[in-house]
């Protein structure tokens, strides 16, 4: 898995065995920076070191299976790998050892080296049914039926996440302040709460990044709701009279629009971007989005805005 470059050689072992106790858990540095405390942030990058690829993979696909047939070698979030790991990678790819099988797992394809995808026969996983989560949680982890359905429709497809809910503390009111963001979203920034930003802010990038994928299922109940009425299936069922008060004063939200901005910030927080300029910038963005078409962009880069410039 990717790493910070201090990372802890007992930290990684401790995670390791938690994946065998519990293969569904989130262990990785990305999504749990901390093991213990589910809470805690970093702003440490985990990535794929060169010289993680020769000690780790190249050195040891050099020796012949001890116990089965084939060397089998899992790589996650494989777009991490940095340029120089990534080439280092790829002369592994090129010639593999005899017996030897290399699973790369990434929800970002587009950034691995395109020699890289060349070379792997691609696997698209779909999500996991509502149904199947609820049965999951109730069955392996003795959850009570209405937790479990609640959470199951929340985790958006994946069993991991919602494991990951049914451990939040924060989860209640982490609900009510994306209603509250998106109010205040509404208001371009000039509503109640105007201090809610730095509030936000202070609670650290794994916490917002959390409140951020709550608000995506939030948009897509929204989606929902526009097209079936009272018959749209939620995920945010208790909330339904705050969603049918949305697209009835918001008529002209451009839902598609608000998706990618959130998407987009989303992933800029995981880039550990300032959370205070995500935030605002989302806000504000979100604001025109409810009003109307827009293109979906949270920020133009410094490239595009350059050929803009120019042109």
């Amino acid at each position: 898995m990717p790493q910070p470059s201090d990372a802890d050689e007992n930290d990684v072992g401790a995670r390791l065995q938690r994946l065998a106790e519990q293969p569904y858990a989130a262990v990785d540095f990305i999504r749990r920076p901390s093991l213990t405390d589910a809470t805690k942030s970093s702003n440490k990058q985990a990535f794929y070191s060169v010289g993680r690829i020769h000690e780790d993979l190249r050195k040891p696909m050099s020796f012949r299976p001890l116990e089965g047939r084939y060397k089998v070698v899992i790589l996650t979030d494989a777009e991490l790998m940095r340029t120089e790991a990534a080439n280092a990678f790829l002369k592994l790819l090129e010639e593999p050892g005899p017996q030897t099988v290399f699973v790369l797992t990434t929800s970002r394809p587009d950034r691995l080296l395109p020699t890289i995808v060349s070379r792997c026969q691609r696997l698209r996983f779909t999500s996991i049914s509502v149904q199947a989560i609820e049965q999951a949680l109730v069955e392996r982890d003795g959850l009570a039926k209405d937790t479990a359905s609640a959470l199951a429709r929340m985790a958006d497809g994946s069993y991991m996440r919602a494991l990951e809910l049914s451990e939040s503390a924060d989860l209640v009111e982490n609900r009510s302040l994306v209603i509250d963001f998106m109010r205040f979203a509404f208001q371009l920034g000039r509503g109640k709460n105007p201090e809610l930003i730095d509030e936000l802010s202070k609670y650290g990038r794994e916490r917002v990044k959390g409140i951020l994928r709550l608000m995506l299922g939030w948009i897509r109940d929204l989606l929902l709701y526009r097209t079936l009425g009272a018959e749209a299936s939620l995920v945010n069922v208790d909330q339904q009279e705050a969603i049918h008060g949305f697209c009835k004063h918001v008529p002209h939200a451009d839902l598609g629009a608000l998706t990618d901005l959130v998407t987009e910030a989303l992933e800029l927080v995981e880039r550990n971007v300032h959370l205070v300029l995500v935030l605002t910038t989302l806000a504000q963005t979100m604001g025109y989005a409810m009003k109307g078409p827009h293109d979906g962009r949270l920020y133009i880069p410094l490239s595009d805005s350059t050929e803009l410039a120019f042109s």
